[in-house]
Formats: structure tokens, sequence, C-alpha cells
């Protein structure tokens, strides 16, 4: 099922979902569309933040960020805030993934920088497309 990304398939991805079972099926997904890097995992926000000040104090990067909208302990908008605040992880390309499809929480994120959005139930057909879309929006275009 391997698809034609532009982007590099060693990245290394965050992942961050509550629910074991679509973080195994992200991962599971990304491979299948040919991502060979790291699959980096988190369920919650404090979580995230403390496995991205590990990578970075360990001088390692993360290349994208992708995070279901509701966790347990803050929405998925409040890790992209700090992200976006951050200069160093400001353009890591950050995809949100929800269930809700509320036009509130949809145009919070956007106006914190989120890269793209998606709803689950997720296709790994469109997840690539999300992917390629987000990855050319923080790198490629950029160097144009």
């Amino acid at each position: 099922m391997e698809s034609k990304i532009n982007a590099p398939r060693d990245i290394r991805f965050l992942l961050i979902d509550d629910m074991s079972f679509y973080l195994s099926f992200l991962i599971d997904g990304l491979k299948n569309l040919g991502f060979c890097g790291e699959f980096l995992t988190a369920h919650n926000v404090t979580e995230s933040i403390k496995v991205i000040e590990g990578e970075y104090k360990n001088k390692r990067q993360i290349d994208f960020i992708i995070s279901d909208l509701k966790l347990p302990d803050a929405p998925g908008t409040i890790l992209l805030q700090k992200v976006r605040k951050n200069a160093i992880l400001a353009n890591i390309p950050f995809l949100l993934i929800t269930v809700e499809d509320k036009s509130m929480n949809i145009i919070d994120a956007f106006e914190h920088g989120v890269s793209n959005f998606m709803f689950k139930p997720i296709d790994i057909k469109i997840l690539g497309e999300k992917i390629q879309f987000c990855w050319e929006k923080h790198h490629l275009n950029k160097k144009k």
C-alpha cells in the first residue's frame, strides 16, 4: 500500500491518543504508507510534553506530531499551543484527529496553527494525503 508521499520515510513521529488501539492503528497505518522512522507515543498532553522535552534534551528531533483533540488531561490544542510558541518546535507539522465535528474546535485549532485536521475513523489513504499536505506546508513550500 506504500503511497507516493513527498516526505522522508525515516521521519520521527510523535503520536498522541489516550486509546492504545488508535496508537497501534496509526503506527501500522504509517508503516503501510512506507514510513520506517521512529514512532514515539503518549496518552495525554502531560506525557507528550515529557516525551518532547526528553527527546530534545537528548538532541533528537521530532519531525511530525499527530494528536487526538480530546485527551484525558487537556485538549490537543493545548499541546499545539505549546509547540507553536516554542521557537525550536514551531515548524513541526501538527495533525489533529478527532471524532467531533464541532466547527468551533476546528476554528480554534487553525487559529493556534494546526497544520491540518482529520476525523475518526481514520482512513489510511486520507492519512497519507494529510501527511503529504502538512509536510509540504511546513517544509517544501518554505524553500520556494
